[in-house]
């Protein structure tokens, strides 16, 4: 038996890349298919038979659902706003973080420790200024500081004359 060998690799053409055929190409993975729901006709001759609609269309990213009994993140915005604006540069985050707590009305929810040991409604605090930052109305100086950009100040400026044309507009009428 004769073997023939490779003049590149000096391997037995068998055990060789460059005799070998190219392996066979891979078979493509199906898709899998895309479910959509049928709308159902509401007519009393149709009842029961589906009917394909057009595509909907896609949804906006759905909101962070508050569970019942706590304060929705969204809430601590105004008030972190209101409490950094009465700093003249920077503030020290567990003394803004006191005086929010201080100034909301919070749920025995709220008030709850998380499972790392956190009291919950600081930490919604927390990734409320951190949503902030990410908007640019809020900056860090350092480790634990807290500073109101230029377009924070102006924000938490609109928003103290909203409260303050809301209560008086309120006492005129009661």
């Amino acid at each position: 038996m004769s073997v023939d060998w490779c003049d590149l690799c000096e391997l037995p053409k068998s055990q060789c890349p460059h005799g070998a055929p190219p392996p066979p190409p891979r078979p493509a993975k199906e898709a899998t298919p895309v479910r959509t729901r049928s709308v159902r006709s509401t007519s009393a001759g149709a009842r029961g038979s589906a009917t394909s609609a057009a595509p909907a269309a896609p949804r906006p990213p759905a909101k962070p659902r508050t569970p019942p009994g706590r304060t929705p993140q969204t809430e601590f915005r105004k008030h972190l706003l209101a409490v950094l604006a009465t700093y003249p540069v920077a503030a020290e985050r567990d003394a803004v973080l006191d005086e929010m707590g201080e100034r909301m009305t919070l749920t025995t929810q709220d008030r709850g420790i998380t499972a790392d040991g956190q009291v919950r409604w600081r930490r919604a605090a927390m990734k409320e200024r951190a949503a902030m930052a990410e908007e640019g109305l809020v900056a860090s100086e350092g480790h634990a500081l807290w500073v109101l950009t230029a377009t924070g100040r102006s924000l938490a400026a609109e928003l103290a004359e909203e409260e303050s044309g809301s209560e008086e507009s309120g006492d005129s009428q009661g």
